[in-house]
C-alpha cells in the first residue's frame, strides 16, 4: 500500500492546478490566434462599412478598402492554416452545397449569360472561404468581442461621415441621404446592425468608460439611420432590440435589457417623428400600401417559381427574366429567401435553409458561453432586413454569420456517481461524451 494511502494523505496531482475562477470552458475561450491572423481580421472589419469607397479613381468599382483588406486576411489564413483554416462549421458546408447547386444549371445557359453567372459564383465562393476563415478566427472569445466593438465604431464613423458631406439623392416624397454613393438601404442596414451591436455590448458585455462610448455613439447612427429613410432597416432594428431582450436569461436579465433597450427606442421613435422623409415613407406603407415597387415584383416571383419549382431558373437567368416582366433589363427580388428559391428552386434553397437555421442556432447558443444574446439580435436584424433586400453577396452579412456560427462547441459529460452532469469544452478529457 502507497505511502499517501497508509497515511490519508492526498495523492500529488499531475499537472497544477488551474487559475482561481478558471474552467477549461473559460480557458478554451481565452486563447489568442496569431497576431498576424487577429489584426488582418480587424482592419477587414473596419473597411467593411466603406466598402463602396474606392483605393482610386482608376480602380473604382473594381478594387475597394474593404476587398484589400479581405486580400490580407486570406493571405495571413494561409500562413496560419491551424488556425484559420480549421476543420469548417456545419453550415458552412451547406453554403457550399447551396452555391454547388447554383453553380450546376451555368453550363446549360445561354453563352451571352453564363460568364456573369461565372463571376456570380466566383463572388459567393469567396464570401463563403471567408466565412470559414472569420468563424474560426472568432472562437476566441477576445478576438469576437473587439471585432463587435470594431464593427460598433467603424459604422459610427460612417455615420459621422454621412452627417459632414453625405449626397441626398429624391426619391419620391422627400429627401433619403446616403454617402460615398452607396443604397441608403444598405447604409440603414449596417447602422442597424451597429446599433444592435453597440446596445448589446453595452448591455452585459463591456463596462466602464467603453461602455459609455458605445451608447454615445447610439445617437448619431440612429440619426442618419432615420435620414437614411430604410424602412426595413427601421423594422429590422426594432426586431433585433426585440429579440434580445425576450431571449435575455432569467426575469432580472430581461429587465436590464428591457431598461437599457425601451429608452434608446423611445428616442429613436422620436427621431423617425421627428423626420418628414421617415414619416411619408412609413405613410405610404400604411396608407396606400406602396414598398417601393416591391408590392408589384413578389407576386411576379412567386409566378416564376410556380413555372420553375424544383431547379429554378439559374443565376443571372432570373433577375433578367424578372426584369422583362417588369419591364425593366435586370430587376432584384428584393428578398433574399426569394432570391434564392428564384434562382435555385427548392433544390438549391433547401440547404440554403439548413445553412441559416444552423446559423440561429449558434447564435442562441452564444448565449451559454457568456457572449449573452447580442449574436441572435444580429442575426434577427439581418435576415429580417434581408426580406426586404438581397444583401448575400455584401460582405457584412457573411460577418456577422461568422460571428454566429463561431460559438464555441459545449458538450454534456457523464457525471460521476450520481452527481449532474454539467457542461465541459469540446475535447477537454472527461468520461464518455453524450450530446
Amino acid at each position: 500500500m502507497s505511502d499517501a494511502v497508509s497515511t490519508g494523505a492526498a495523492p500529488r496531482p499531475l499537472r497544477p492546478p488551474a487559475r482561481a475562477g478558471s474552467t477549461p470552458l473559460r480557458r478554451r475561450l481565452d486563447v489568442l490566434p496569431p497576431a498576424m491572423v487577429r489584426f488582418t481580421l480587424y482592419l477587414f472589419v473596419i473597411s467593411i462599412p466603406f466598402e463602396a469607397l474606392p483605393i482610386s479613381e482608376v480602380l473604382a468599382g473594381r478594387f475597394s478598402l474593404a476587398r484589400a483588406a479581405g486580400l490580407l486576411l486570406f493571405f495571413a489564413a494561409l500562413l496560419h492554416p491551424r488556425t484559420a483554416l480549421r476543420k469548417p462549421h456545419a453550415a458552412v458546408w451547406w453554403f457550399g452545397l447551396w452555391i454547388a447547386l447554383v453553380a450546376a444549371r451555368i453550363p446549360f445557359q445561354d453563352p451571352l449569360i453564363a460568364p456573369m453567372s461565372w463571376e456570380y459564383v466566383r463572388q459567393i465562393v469567396q464570401m463563403i472561404a471567408l466565412l470559414w476563415i472569420a468563424s474560426n478566427v472568432l472562437r476566441s472569445t477576445p478576438v469576437w468581442r473587439r471585432t463587435l466593438v470594431l464593427l460598433a465604431c467603424a459604422c459610427a464613423g460612417l455615420a459621422l461621415v454621412q452627417a459632414a458631406g453625405g449626397v441626398a439623392i429624391r426619391t419620391g416624397l422627400g429627401e433619403r441621404v446616403t454617402t460615398m454613393g452607396e443604397n441608403p438601404n444598405t447604409i440603414g442596414t449596417l447602422l442597424a446592425i451597429a446599433l444592435v451591436v453597440a446596445i448589446g455590448l453595452a448591455r452585459t458585455l463591456v463596462r466602464g468608460w467603453l461602455r459609455i462610448v458605445l451608447l454615445a455613439v447610439c445617437v448619431p447612427m440612429a440619426v442618419e439611420l432615420v435620414r437614411t429613410g430604410s424602412r426595413a432597416a427601421m423594422l429590422a432594428l426594432v426586431a433585433g432590440l426585440l429579440v434580445m431582450t425576450v431571449r435575455s436569461r432569467g426575469f432580472g436579465g430581461k429587465m436590464k435589457a428591457a431598461l437599457v433597450a425601451i429608452p434608446l427606442l423611445a428616442g429613436f421613435l422620436l427621431v423617425v417623428s421627428s423626420s418628414e422623409t421617415a414619416r411619408n415613407r412609413i405613410q405610404q406603407t400604411f396608407e396606400e400600401g406602396r414598398f417601393a415597387r416591391r408590392e408589384q415584383i413578389v407576386p411576379l416571383v412567386f409566378e416564376m417559381i410556380r413555372e420553375k419549382p424544383i431547379i429554378g431558373w439559374g443565376p443571372e437567368q432570373h433577375v433578367r427574366e424578372l426584369g422583362t416582366r417588369m419591364n425593366a433589363e435586370r430587376m432584384d427580388e428584393h428578398n433574399l429567401f426569394l432570391w434564392v428559391l428564384n434562382e435555385g428552386g427548392l433544390l438549391a434553397f433547401l440547404p440554403f435553409m439548413i445553412a441559416a437555421l444552423l446559423a440561429v442556432r449558434e447564435a442562441d447558443r452564444a448565449r451559454h458561453v457568456g457572449r449573452g444574446t447580442v449574436m441572435l439580435g444580429l442575426v434577427a436584424t439581418l435576415f429580417l432586413a434581408n426580406m426586404a433586400n438581397s444583401y448575400h453577396n455584401r460582405k457584412f452579412s457573411w460577418l456577422i454569420l461568422a460571428l454566429a456560427i463561431s460559438t464555441p462547441r459545449i458538450r454534456r459529460v457523464a457525471a460521476p456517481s450520481g452527481a449532474a452532469a454539467r457542461p465541459l469544452a469540446a475535447g477537454t478529457p472527461g468520461p464518455a461524451a453524450a450530446r
